[in-house]
């Protein structure tokens, strides 16, 4: 990283940078998870084990948001799955 830093002025030279802000290491992935939960009925939880909306049954929503919980570690390939798993389901 301390090299890539140096470096970085250099390498972004062409394009038009007025400033770099170095922010350092975050404490977590920082991947937004949760917000449209998955889970087995509407009261507490927005789409089905299917990815399917539990009252707009045409609406499929793929994604982290769909995390009953968020990980611990990068959500992409289980994200990935999902919207496999998702795809796989519409009939």
């Amino acid at each position: 990283m301390v090299q890539a830093k140096q470096r970085l002025g250099e390498l972004l030279r062409p394009l038009p940078v007025q400033e770099i802000f170095d922010r350092g290491q975050r404490k977590t992935e920082s991947h937004v998870q949760g917000t449209l939960r998955m889970g087995r009925d509407a009261t507490d939880s927005v789409v089905d084990r299917d990815m399917i909306h539990h009252k707009l049954r045409n609406l499929v929503v793929v994604g982290t948001s769909t995390f009953p919980s968020c990980s611990c570690v990068n959500p992409s390939l289980t994200a990935a799955a999902l919207s496999l798993w998702a795809a796989s389901r519409i009939a």
